[in-house]
Order: structure tokens, then sequence, then C-alpha cells
């Protein structure tokens, strides 16, 4: 699974979710295609579908370190914060 690091202190502060999907992870290529792939409803957060007015934050944290966000049903990558 793809994954890549963040600092903590940005997902404790409140990332926005284009922001982690392209710009902090490069998930996705570009802003719009996390703004045209979150308006389609494919994008999930732990398995939780999320909208584009969604931050991250500490409480989205796996065991105080990971967070998993899904395109579609195959697409997974896995943020780490530290």
């Amino acid at each position: 699974v793809p994954q890549a690091t963040v600092s903590k202190e940005k997902v404790t502060a409140g990332l926005s979710i284009i922001d982690a999907l392209s710009g902090e992870t490069n998930f996705l290529k570009s802003n719009g295609e996390a703004r045209r792939e979150l308006k389609a409803n494919a994008i999930s957060v732990n398995k939780e579908k999320v909208t584009e007015e969604f931050n991250l934050s500490s409480s989205d944290l796996i065991n105080d370190k990971y967070i998993l966000i899904g395109k579609g049903k195959k697409s997974n990558f896995i943020v780490i914060a530290e």
C-alpha cells in the first residue's frame, strides 16, 4: 500500500482533506482531481465517506499514528503522522 508521512502538528491543527489528498501526500495528482473525487463521493477516511469540508484531525489517527485514505473500492493510501 502506498504511503506518505505528514507532520503530526498539521494533522492536530486540522489538515483539510483536499490538502491531504494532493498537496501533502500526492495520493491524487491535483486539487481539482481531489475535488472531483470528493464530489463523486469516492473518498473515504478510515472507511468512512467524507465530503469536501472534512478536515483531518487527531481523532482520525489510528494507533495515534496512521490514517487510511481510500478512493473507490480498491485504491488505498496510508498517511503516517510523525
